[in-house]
């Protein structure tokens, strides 16, 4: 079978991605292999509304309950957060339905190693079923940390996750928990029927993982240093062996080449803390469909494509890690610690987000996605938006900007009526913008042309 696209990965970076290209009219094959080991995240709420944008219908149908996330940093008790517990196996099955009522093929095996012969990319695969070979014309890594690193990847401390399940004989209300400790971090999560999954995030800079055999009593050694976890586990009986998975933040600098893009954690996987590797994962995905529809439907756009790409995916990467580093420097309990002393300098002490008063705004022209393709357009540039924005709820901001300047003395209620009227956009949509403009002082004293 011969395709215009093949994307290898079926988690949500992968079938996003698949789905919003056959959408736009390619033939698209996606290759998907079932978990061995089950897995529960928690989904955040802007990953609640990444999958709803990305039309991912059944796999939201699908997901568990939203609980109350509580932690405990630093020694002090917060909550205030949610997220939605997600059984990873029942979630990737409704993500691969979802790529499939979108027009995609799904293969349910494991992709060999791609080759690229001529114009196509030449893709053995096997499952349970058989084997066999396809080729594509464009070919999309979504396998995630499993992925082949390629050349110099930027890697942070090294990390790794060591999870047991659990069954507790007391019913309770479901929920996460995060809590520090000295050798790092932990993370609950509880259902109704009393199932628990406790992790254990720590470091393997100094100490390699002992062998699978041992792996029990490590993990059992370190639960120990976890007070709260006496409490999260009274009575609780494991259920299976321990597991661990290997989660240190990390950026592939390839993630375009011929014919070729990486997408998710393929392309850069942040610190498991954030708790939004999902939507991070899905606002990639979105990222690289209009990114690969330039580079094939209009390829005079390609250099603005890659640039947008690259651009959104290296940017993204640096401000996730700092903010990270940011949390991780909260807990001063530890910090002669080797976990804590890695996470607190990685990756340099360079700002989130950046300072307003720093750069004076500009107006630029900056690849920006359009309607599906990759197109340059004014933008307003910022210290904390160094990429630039273009629009704000459908409203593009220099436009209205402009208008603004040349509109004499209205107030922005009635000037918002009228350009919304001129421009058939809803007011409220005008009013979100000017109210960006004005959170940033440029309505009194306009950016300069860049």
């Amino acid at each position: 079978m011969t395709y215009d696209i093949a994307v290898l990965g079926g988690g949500p970076a992968g079938v996003v991605t698949a789905s919003g290209l056959a959408r736009l009219g390619y033939r698209v094959v996606l290759f998907a292999k079932p978990r061995r080991i089950p897995a529960v995240e928690g989904l955040s709420e802007r990953g609640l509304v990444g999958l709803r944008y990305s039309g991912c219908h059944q796999a939201l149908e699908r997901m568990g309950p939203a609980v109350r996330r509580l932690a405990c940093w630093n020694g002090e008790h917060f909550s205030g957060n949610r997220e939605w517990l997600i059984e990873r196996r029942t979630f990737d099955a409704a993500l691969w339905d979802d790529a499939r009522a979108a027009g995609v093929e799904v293969v349910m095996g494991r992709a060999g190693s791609a080759q690229r012969q001529q114009t196509l990319w030449r893709i053995p695969w096997v499952s349970r079923e058989g084997s066999g070979e396809c080729r594509a014309g464009y070919l999309i890594d979504a396998r995630g940390r499993a992925a082949p690193h390629g050349r110099n990847p930027v890697r942070g401390p090294l990390t790794v996750t060591l999870g047991r399940f659990w069954n507790s004989p007391q019913a309770g209300e479901p929920g996460t928990w995060v809590t520090s400790f000295q050798e790092g971090w932990a993370w609950l999560a509880r259902d109704t029927q009393g199932a628990i999954l406790l992790q254990l995030v720590v470091s393997t800079a100094n100490q390699r993982l002992p062998p699978r055999a041992a792996l029990a009593e490590h993990y059992q050694a370190l639960q120990s240093t976890v007070d709260e976890a006496r409490v999260w586990l009274d009575r609780a009986r494991p259920l299976g062996g321990v597991f661990a998975r290997y989660a240190q933040p990390q950026f592939n600098p390839r993630l375009l080449g011929e014919s070729y893009a990486r997408v998710g954690d393929a392309a850069f996987a942040i610190d498991p803390l954030s708790g939004h590797g999902v939507y991070e994962a899905i606002s990639g995905g979105l990222a690289l469909i209009a990114t690969v529809n330039t580079l094939l439907a209009r390829p005079g756009n390609a250099q603005w494509a890659e640039r947008f790409y690259r651009e959104k995916i290296s940017d993204d990467f640096l401000r996730m890690a700092r903010i990270g580093r940011d949390f991780y420097r909260q807990e001063q309990r530890w910090t002669i610690k080797p976990f804590w002393r890695e996470r607190q300098i990685w990756p340099d002490d360079e700002p989130a987000h950046g300072v307003a008063q720093d750069v004076s705004p500009s107006i630029e022209m900056r690849p920006v996605n359009l309607e599906g393709f990759i197109d340059l357009r004014e933008v307003i540039v910022t210290a904390d938006h160094p990429r630039g924005i273009w629009q704000v709820a459908g409203v593009p901001l220099v436009g209205l900007l402009r208008a603004w300047r040349e509109q004499g003395d209205k107030s922005l209620t009635d000037f918002a009526q009228g350009y919304g009227e001129h421009h058939d956009k809803p007011l409220n949509d005008c009013q979100a913008a000017l109210a960006w403009l004005a959170q940033r002082h440029l309505l009194g004293s306009p950016p300069k042309d860049g």
